[in-house]
């Protein structure tokens, strides 16, 4: 079993789990300030664009993600963040 991609399980009116593409809308939705207009953003993804091509995008930033930002051993936030 592949374990490695983003998982969120919330439990508010009984368990629900989310993968990939809708993990990371949900979280967006869910950490975003209320005057920028994530929830909507989330909303019209995920009703505009199918799951397979939403997950397929989510795929190839995970493949690529150290090309692009780079890898680390440290926090990049430092002592204050």
């Amino acid at each position: 079993d592949d374990i490695s991609t983003i998982v969120l399980v919330e439990d508010n009116e009984g368990p629900k789990g989310y993968t990939k593409s809708d993990a990371v809308l949900r979280i967006g939705s869910l950490l975003a300030p209320k005057y920028i207009p994530v929830d909507l953003a989330s909303k019209l993804a995920l009703a505009i664009v199918p799951k397979f091509l939403r997950d397929l995008f989510y795929d190839n930033v995970a493949d690529n993600r150290y090309r692009v930002m780079g890898k680390r051993d440290e926090c990049r936030l430092g002592d204050e963040g």
